[in-house]
């Protein structure tokens, strides 16, 4: 139903002022039930923030906090912006609840739901960019990093938790905050049995960074080197400008370190090769993904201020063509 006659619901709902039945309508058929036009729980989000229907949106927001998937969280987490909208208790508990059940949210499964890259190397996530939405609010923050660092005190070297308190405190813009909770893992980098699991923490904590905040990131800076260097995070698939490496580089040019961006896009364009994953009738394909690559690593290097070298690979690839 919400796939093919949304539109034709749509006027009709707002003009009885029946999006509360809607939404009733989700949580006693469950959101598990509309996952195949999951899209349609993010319209209906937008239609409630637009029409300023705080109650429809708080009702929205506790039954996909409470029984909705990875993709609905991020669907739904610019409703916690409204003006007047508040969180009751039971959607304060099951918020707590989810957000720190490994069976929802495991590590790898967490960070690996990437929805979007930008060509700056960030991420979105909806998880993180649900709890972004939570932390805005005092009362659930404090009792977010409370629950937080209880699990972490009791198991200091999970990785989930802490990428969760970290992602509360860049919530909140608390950096400082931020940059203690990720100190430990300089020393786990090294002893990490799940060679995937940490790199894509530390990817997607430095995603919610402001530019203007990445010269205080004492702690996290050297962190996103050694997961760009990750051989979990090789170039393939997208190219490089949606990979940590193309992150590290942005945040280089921030800082004006445009040597140390050059070095890391020539060691990248180095190692830049044909994705293994096509072949056959697809070699044509991974031809054209190589190509585009390291077209992308030759733009990257001119906004970063190394246009000799863009050059020369230009000219390079033009000779190859």
């Amino acid at each position: 139903m919400l796939s093919d006659h949304y539109y034709d619901m749509q006027n009709s709902l707002t003009r009885a002022k029946a999006w509360g039945k809607l939404v009733a309508l989700i949580d006693e058929l469950g959101p598990g039930k509309f996952r195949n036009a999951s899209y349609r729980i993010q319209e209906i989000a937008q239609q409630l923030v637009q029409t300023s229907d705080v109650a429809s949106a708080e009702k929205l927001f506790g039954v996909i906090v409470a029984k909705g998937d990875l993709e609905q969280f991020g669907y739904v987490a610019d409703v916690v912006k409204m003006p007047k909208f508040k969180f009751d208790a039971t959607t304060k508990a099951a918020a707590l609840k989810r957000i720190i059940d490994p069976k929802f949210t495991n590590g790898q499964q967490a960070f690996g739901y990437v929805r979007s890259h930008q060509p700056n190397g960030k991420i979105d996530n909806p998880i993180f960019k649900m709890l972004n939405s939570i932390a805005e609010s005092d009362n659930v923050y404090a009792e977010i990093c409370e629950a937080l660092e209880k699990k972490l005190a009791d198991k200091p070297d999970e990785i989930l938790p802490r990428a969760v308190l970290a992602t509360v405190h860049a919530g909140k813009k608390k950096w400082e905050e931020l940059e203690a909770t990720i100190q430990p893992w300089e020393t786990q980098l090294a002893k990490a049995k799940n060679k995937d699991e940490l790199p894509s923490a530390i990817w997607s904590v430095a995603s919610q960074i402001p530019d203007d905040q990445i010269g205080k990131m004492v702690n996290l800076l050297p962190l996103l080197e050694s997961a760009s260097k990750s051989n979990s995070q090789q170039v393939r698939g997208n190219g490089f400008q949606y990979s940590p490496g193309a992150l590290l580089v942005h945040w280089y040019a921030k800082l004006g370190r445009s040597a140390d961006a050059k070095n890391v896009l020539l060691q990248a364009y180095k190692e830049s090769k044909l994705d293994d994953r096509y072949g056959g009738n697809n070699q044509g394909y991974a031809e054209y993904q190589l190509f585009e690559t390291r077209m992308q690593i030759a733009t990257l290097l001119v906004n970063s201020g190394s246009p000799v070298e863009a050059y020369i690979i230009k000219r390079r690839l033009k000779s190859d063509t």
